[in-house]
């Protein structure tokens, strides 16, 4: 009876860190890379470039950071336009 219990539990314990890993999986498959010239990259939640610097937004952070666009290699994911500016056409 011990181990049934046991098992129960643990079978729980899985369903619940799978719904984690998929509600995780779900917040970041929207986000973007910034990978850096130095092999390093920042996971954000929005970038944009503007001028000689990539904008960027972290995910539940309101504050904005930039890096230099020398600094980065590429972008992948979902970039922005530069907030303000429409799309041109």
């Amino acid at each position: 009876m011990k181990n049934y219990k046991r098992c129960e539990m643990c079978k729980k314990f899985r369903i619940l860190a799978m719904f984690v890993i998929l509600l995780f999986g779900v917040t970041i498959a929207d986000a973007a890379e910034i990978h850096l010239e130095d092999g390093r990259f920042i996971v954000v939640e929005r970038c944009w470039e503007k001028d000689n610097d990539v904008i960027f937004k972290l995910d539940g952070n309101s504050q904005l950071f930039s890096v230099p666009k020398e600094q980065v290699k590429e972008i992948t994911g979902q970039k922005d336009e530069q907030p303000g500016k429409k799309a041109e056409n």
